[in-house]
């Protein structure tokens, strides 16, 4: 017999019900924005996987849409097996977002995370590099152009539910420091595609410029 011992697990239960079919929407509507569709049992696969954490679940979309490029459309459950290494405390997107909430300790201990599992470091730079200049962009919006809030997350298409966070963290970042991050990152391009330095060294100084509290 399956029914509800009270009237409030009964309450829960529709509630949790409920919250999972607006996460499968999510998740569809992720991948529509990115001309990508996914099954059912992608969409339950990156749940199971993620819970119902919106940031995580955005990241792994973001993740597998640029790892199996523009050209294809459906994603599969064999893609997200070749990208599943990553946990969810510690991937390359949670980098950005640490960088973007200028936590330093955080930010370092992603950084570390990626590079003890084998991350390329190119693809970490691109991240870091990816990051800024979306600050960037916010910043010249909002200050040269007289753009709202509204209209820069239209434009760099940041989505609704994190959209208070983005511009909550963009206050804590100097436009000037942000400009010199760019120098950073391209000595750290430098290093990385030449071997002229210690490229690990490299984006640690990029991490920490950027991330430093007097900035």
């Amino acid at each position: 017999m399956n029914k509800c011992i009270s009237s409030k697990e009964c309450v829960s239960v529709e509630c949790r019900k409920q919250y999972e079919s607006e996460v499968k929407d999510f998740i569809k509507n992720e991948f529509a924005q990115k001309s990508k569709t996914a099954s059912q049992d992608v969409v339950a696969r990156i749940i199971d996987e993620n819970g119902t954490d919106l940031l995580n679940i955005a990241n792994e979309i973001e993740k597998v849409s640029l790892f199996v490029g523009e050209n294809k459309k459906n994603i599969t459950q064999e893609d997200l097996e070749k990208i599943s290494g990553y946990t969810k405390e510690a991937n390359i997107y949670s980098l950005s977002s640490d960088i973007e909430a200028k936590d330093l300790k955080k930010a370092m201990f992603v950084l570390e995370k990626l590079l003890n599992e084998g991350e390329e470091t190119v693809m970490i730079l691109s991240a870091i590099s990816s990051a800024v200049r979306k600050m960037l962009n916010a910043k010249s919006m909002i200050e040269e152009q007289n753009m709202s809030a509204s209209e820069v997350a239209s434009s760099l298409r940041i989505h609704s539910f994190f959209a208070r966070a983005f511009f909550t963290n963009l206050q804590k970042h100097k436009t000037k420091t942000l400009k010199e991050s760019l120098k950073t990152i391209l000595n750290a391009d430098m290093a990385i595609k030449t071997g002229s330095g210690d490229a690990i060294s490299a984006l640690e100084k990029a991490v920490l410029f950027i991330c430093k509290t007097n900035a």
